[in-house]
């Protein structure tokens, strides 16, 4: 049997997205997975629909937290209740391509890669095309990802049982995914870029990723209280992540 893939997904108020991104993993060509939803306190219809669903297919579960506790703190709660040799994670508005699994999984069986991703395609909120395709590097490593972050939360998969079932720092706020990669590359992991389109990720409005200013701010802050990088790098570090955040969003940093 094929290696059971664990898929974990932090869902608030994704009333008008939640079904299209679960549809999206249901139809994936690869069929040992688990979908561990966790409803971070939503106040609209994302719970009814994720109910409905899990009436159609037994490996998706539904756990709801009390009151809303963050994006972190909810994979967290997912990340424990996984089973899989292979995790990864999908947001609440993001979709799979259907050889998404099928393609990844492939590639790290064969190749015995402990942390593979990909490229994504970048939609409108309405899902419309037209923001081009971020395609990765070959391979990224804990020095490259200092600069800026090459790995996408949506196609980003790792061995649990060599790597280890990793969890979320909740002490930040916001770019917790950046720091969740750091952290394992700093142990010497290099993860595996497929060039390869696998994923459609969807621009929000007003969305945390895309208010430049404030992200540096935190970017400045992991560098300094986590990672603990002497003043002169992290400048270093700060200008390669402007510059590399402004080549990657020209398409849409103008989009109202």
């Amino acid at each position: 049997m094929k290696p059971l893939v664990s898929i974990i997904t932090a869902a608030y108020n994704a009333e008008k997205t939640i079904a299209k991104t679960i549809q999206s993993v249901i139809r994936q060509n690869y069929a040992n997975w688990e979908m561990i939803l966790v409803d971070d306190g939503s106040t609209d219809d994302t719970v009814k629909l994720i109910r409905n669903l899990v009436k159609t297919d037994h490996r998706i579960s539904l756990y709801q937290n009390g009151k809303n506790i963050g994006p972190a703190r909810s994979r967290n709660l997912g990340l424990r209740a996984a089973r899989g040799k292979y995790i990864t994670f999908i947001d609440s508005d993001d979709l799979w391509l259907e050889h998404f699994l099928s393609s990844t999984i492939s590639l790290m069986e064969k190749e015995q890669h402990p942390f593979v991703f990909s490229s994504y395609r970048r939609i409108s909120e309405d899902g419309a095309e037209g923001f081009g395709d971020f395609i990765v590097p070959d391979q990224v490593s804990y020095a490259m990802l200092l600069k800026t972050n090459y790995i996408p939360c949506l196609t980003a998969v790792y061995n649990s049982e060599i790597i280890g079932k990793r969890y979320f720092n909740t002490s930040i706020p916001l770019f917790e995914d950046y720091l969740y990669w750091l952290t394992i590359l700093k142990e010497g992991y290099v993860a595996r870029g497929q060039k390869e389109v696998l994923a459609l990720y969807r621009i929000r409005r007003g969305s945390v990723s895309r208010d430049k200013k404030g992200g540096y701010k935190h970017i400045w802050s992991i560098h300094k209280n986590i990672e603990q990088l002497p003043f002169y790098r992290r400048v270093y570090l700060i200008i390669c992540y402007a510059v590399y955040g402004l080549r990657k969003n020209y398409q849409f940093i103008f989009l109202k």
